[in-house]
This record gives structure tokens, C-alpha cells and sequence, in this order.
């Protein structure tokens, strides 16, 4: 490697690059799993329908899972069922009618998220924002997460679907606080590790999160790669630099 490197050790510009590789090659982020997410949109009528304005909180939910290298996909195109029962969650019919749903999913281990005006049945009575079973694959969402303003709901329904249980109900940092006193995040700057780094994940849980079936594995480029894919840029830059000494050779000469 030594010997590679002195091969194209020539001058200023080409040791910049040089450099700018190899700081590359340290700083590139850890390798992420990803998690995509389908829609579901369910209607009361043509005309009536919950999340009537595509909200999903995106942007906080997918700095939220960051912490643990998951990138969290929602899918473009919304699944739009039209089912009178469904638009209420109000008894266990409907969520085993949810929970074992027969929707075509691409791929295949991509998870459901539906969106339903209200939610009063989750194994049991009551008013909740979110739903989901653990290491489940299908998530029900009340639209009481956006009129009282719970920007991690989602975040913390998909914490279930990958592994995780409620937990330390004393702490209202933890995203997977379950008794209803954790702190919302206003913006991303607060979620952490930033800001009032909200909506914390132990080192624990996201060893259980990263494990789940429902991740695809993101691959990263290895070291050996990024650093052989500059050395043509490298030839060319050496090649120019000798060629323009070449030039200036030939007009002292007066050639």
C-alpha cells in the first residue's frame, strides 16, 4: 500500500484529494438498516377519511430511529380502504380484522401503517393515540396524535413492531415510555441527541431493534473500494500536472 501510495504522491492538489479520500473512508456513517413503512388510509365514506392530510411525522420519526442506524422508508403511494367498522377501532374484531390483514406488500416485509379516526379498543378498553403488537407487522394510528400534537407516536408504535416493550415509566426521555408522560418532541433539534434530547433509546434496545426480520440490511462500501475508486481521478490529476509542466517547459524553451 505504501509503494501504491507514493506512486501517486506527486503534489499539492493530488494530496489534497489523496486526503479528502482517506477522511472519507473514516467518517462515513456506521452502516443502516432499513425499515419501510405502507400507509394505509382508511375511509368512512368517499368523502370522510382519517389523516385527511397525509401527515406522518416523518421527519421526527425518522431522527428518532437515526439513534440506532434505521433508516424508517414511507412508501409514496397510500393504500386507501373505504370500511365503515374500521374507521373507529372500537372492539378485538377489529384489530384481529387489522392485525391479520391480507394486504400485498412490497417488499414483502414491509410493514402497514393504518391511519383510523379513533382508537377505544387495544386488547383491551381504551383511549389510546397508537396500537400495535410486538414483533408485529401492522400498525393502527388514531388522529388524536395530531390534534394533541403527539409527534412520536408513530416512532414509538414502530418501536413495538421492532422488539421493543414499554418501559421506565419514571422517565419521560425514553421513547418507549408507555404511560403517557414522556415529552414530545416540538421539532427534530430536540429529539437526541440534540436539543432536549427527547425520545432516547438505550443501548439495549436498539441491540434488540437491530435484530428484527422486518430490517433490511443497508450495505456499506468497503474501505479497499472507496479508496480504489479515486486512484483514476488521481492518474488523471498527476497526468494534467506533468502535461502543464510540459507546456511551461516548452514556452521557456520558445518552442
Amino acid at each position: 500500500m505504501a509503494r501504491l501510495l507514493r506512486c501517486f504522491r506527486p503534489f499539492g492538489a493530488t494530496k489534497f484529494l489523496l486526503f479528502g479520500l482517506l477522511a472519507l473512508v473514516c467518517a462515513r456513517p456506521v452502516a443502516a438498516s432499513t425499515l419501510y413503512v405502507q400507509p394505509v388510509q382508511v375511509c368512512e365514506t368517499a368523502t370522510t377519511c382519517a389523516d385527511s392530510t397525509s401527515q406522518l411525522y416523518e421527519a421526527i420519526t425518522e431522527a428518532i430511529w437515526a439513534q440506532a442506524g434505521i433508516d424508517i422508508v414511507f412508501l409514496d403511494d397510500w393504500i386507501t380502504i373505504t370500511n365503515t367498522s374500521l374507521y373507529s377501532v372500537g372492539n378485538s374484531a377489529d384489530t384481529e380484522t387489522i392485525f391479520s390483514d391480507s394486504l400485498v406488500r412490497t417488499p414483502s416485509y414491509t410493514i402497514a401503517m393504518w391511519f383510523v379516526d379513533s382508537i377505544t379498543y387495544c386488547g383491551g378498553t381504551v383511549t389510546a393515540y397508537g396500537c400495535s403488537v410486538i414483533g408485529g407487522d401492522d400498525v393502527i394510528i388514531s388522529d388524536l396524535i395530531f390534534s394533541d400534537s403527539r409527534t412520536d407516536t408513530i416512532a414509538h408504535e414502530l418501536g413495538h413492531i421492532l422488539g421493543l416493550s414499554d418501559c421506565c415509566s419514571s422517565s419521560t426521555f425514553d421513547l418507549m415510555n408507555g404511560s403517557g408522560s414522556r415529552t414530545n418532541p416540538t421539532t427534530v433539534a430536540d429529539v437526541s441527541p440534540s436539543g432536549k434530547n427527547l425520545d432516547q433509546l438505550t443501548t439495549a434496545e436498539i441491540s434488540v431493534a437491530k435484530t428484527s426480520s422486518l430490517l433490511e440490511a443497508t450495505p456499506e462500501p468497503g474501505t479497499a473500494l472507496l479508496l480504489l475508486s479515486g486512484l483514476p481521478v488521481l492518474y488523471w490529476m498527476r497526468r494534467r500536472i506533468y502535461l502543464r509542466r510540459g507546456d511551461r517547459a516548452s514556452v521557456r524553451a520558445g518552442l
